[in-house]
């Protein structure tokens, strides 16, 4: 899947072999095979041509604004939908689009993803995937982690929190409990309208916080996933917005910050919230946690991993990754 893919046709080729793909079930497929490729846009244009070349994934100067970079390389990350060579190979499934309702009345936007052939969801369940920080259910950390379990026979449901990608109401920094809610909507529904039973809440960064506060509140999933979520609330806030917009945020109420899904408003009420967080209370968590994260993680500090590892959660594993 090119990082490209929003900005141009929904039509791709590709030289060797020729792959054409212009439906949400084969993209699936597509998204294998591009991974390992040189991807080269072609600038204002409705093709891009894909080249087998390297075990890098380098793309053309005409990209740099599409695409996450460093060094010129292109790397697979949370805002490409990369996957992981080695998961290329997984196992078949079988996509739904799913719309339901949150408390508010907001439309959440999710994918349910069925494995066939060999699944275990009738003993283990289905999993439910959480994205992080302006992010949606098309970020390729949530993409791996879903061809991950595919391979393995599990099923998966990932959608966008409310505020953000395809899902209805407005994008809001705080919202940790919001979050936990529109988790809830998420697993009542796959109860009740798709008959599933659900095994496992997984979420990554900000989501990592969002599973462990539903597991603490409503206990009635069996495993809960923290993956590089945060222990220290006050910790990252002004290395994120800085000295000058911490001060615009005191005086003026608010502030406009800009990424690479364009802007977005930050309320001072926000900052608020997430400072009253404590995530002390995962302790609550009376099923199995697991808390993955790598030692290299530059926004969130294995130092958040080893807080949660030290809070006497009843059951709970801890598996940090060396350089990740």
């Amino acid at each position: 899947k090119c990082p490209c893919y929003n900005r141009h046709s929904r039509t791709y080729y590709s030289s060797s072999p020729t792959i054409k793909v212009n439906s949400a079930t084969t993209r699936f497929d597509f998204r294998s095979r591009l991974y390992n490729t040189n991807v080269i846009p072609r600038k204002a244009s409705k093709t891009i041509n894909i080249h087998k070349k390297s075990d890098n994934i380098i793309a053309g100067k005409n990209a740099q604004n599409h695409c996450c970079f460093v060094n010129n390389q292109l790397h697979p990350s949370s805002r490409t939908g990369f996957v992981p060579a080695a998961l290329s190979e997984a196992m078949a499934v079988v996509e739904k689009r799913v719309n339901l309702r949150n408390s508010q009345g907001e439309t959440l936007v999710g994918i349910l993803e069925t494995a066939e052939e060999g699944s275990i969801e009738e003993s283990a369940g289905l999993c439910v995937l959480c994205h992080g920080f302006r992010n949606t259910k098309e970020s390729g950390i949530i993409l791996a982690i879903a061809r991950g379990l595919h391979s393995g026979g599990l099923s998966t449901f990932r959608f966008d929190f409310s505020g953000n990608g395809e899902s209805g109401g407005e994008f809001e920094f705080g919202n940790y409990g919001k979050e936990t809610e529109d988790l809830r909507a998420v697993v009542e529904h796959l109860r009740e309208f798709e008959g599933r039973k659900v095994g496992a809440v997984i979420g990554h960064s900000k989501a990592g916080n969002a599973v462990l506060l539903y597991g603490a509140k409503y206990g009635d999933v069996p495993v809960v996933v923290n993956v590089s979520g945060r222990f220290n609330m006050r910790r990252g806030i002004e290395e994120r917005f800085g000295v000058k917009g911490m001060a615009t945020l005191e005086s003026e109420g608010w502030l406009e910050q800009h990424d690479f899904k364009g802007k977005y408003k930050i309320t001072k009420n926000s900052i608020h919230e997430r400072l009253a967080l404590d995530m002390r209370v995962a302790k609550d968590n009376s099923g199995h946690v697991l808390t993955i994260h790598g030692t290299a993680d530059e926004i969130i500090p294995i130092a958040d991993a080893h807080e949660f590892a030290s809070l006497g959660i009843k059951s709970h594993t801890l598996q940090v990754i060396e350089d990740a």
